[in-house]
């Protein structure tokens, strides 16, 4: 990597001073060595700093995709093209848009945005449109986060999320906006793994399934 430098080696000392070393030393001030839970630091440019990177991304695969703004937006994200089109015709016009914004999505090399996905379980809703009562088509899926109620950062419990405010968001959109599936029928509602770049969710802050209210619908 080729980066400016100085041929006087004093002036290159202070700049090394006020460019590299600063950027270690800012990094320092999080205390990783002793830090209780996982932290993440991103280095938003190429100037080499002695510190071992864990991975090495483009500015796109940074960036969060269409996808990843609809699931902020909502809370969830349909896993079908069908679905994608349905609930947000605003980011994806038709069928063959939201395909094309899945296989992109597959193709990317995340390394990146779901951070906050850490502090959230996700759980995936499989469910049939209805039609006259009866269900009708392949099964949809939607992806929710399920945000985790903090009283500490080491001590932390599911917030409760019913299944009467997922049917409703399901079968009527976001805020009730009447892009939704229209009647449906949940099949089930089951844990998602987290992204895989990330650390599994650990378990002991994970209610046992009596206690767990996706898990009594």
């Amino acid at each position: 990597m080729n980066v400016r430098c100085f041929s006087d080696q004093r002036i290159e000392a202070i700049y090394a001073q006020i460019r590299e070393a600063e950027t270690v030393q800012a990094i320092a001030r999080l205390r990783l060595v002793r830090a209780k839970k996982l932290k993440h630091v991103y280095l938003l440019g190429n100037l080499p700093v002695d510190i071992l990177v864990d991975h090495l991304v483009s500015w796109e695969e940074l960036m969060p995709s269409r996808l990843d703004h609809v699931f902020e937006q909502d809370g969830g994200i349909a896993l079908t093209p069908t679905g994608l089109h349905l609930t947000r015709p605003d980011a994806f016009k038709d069928k063959k848009a939201a395909e094309l914004a899945r296989s992109k999505e597959l193709g990317r090399d995340t390394a990146t945005f779901e951070t906050i996905v850490q502090q959230m379980l996700r759980v995936v809703v499989r469910f049939k449109r209805l039609r006259d009562g009866k269900p009708f088509g392949r099964i949809q899926e939607y992806l929710f986060k399920l945000p985790l109620a903090h009283g500490s950062e080491s001590d932390a419990a599911v917030a409760p999320y019913p299944r009467d405010q997922i049917q409703h968001f399901l079968e009527h959109g976001r805020n009730g906006n009447g892009h939704g599936f229209g009647p449906i029928q949940i099949e089930s509602i089951t844990l998602a793994p987290p992204p895989a770049h990330l650390e599994p969710l650990d378990e002991a802050n994970i209610p046992d399934p009596p206690e767990f209210p996706l898990h009594n619908l």
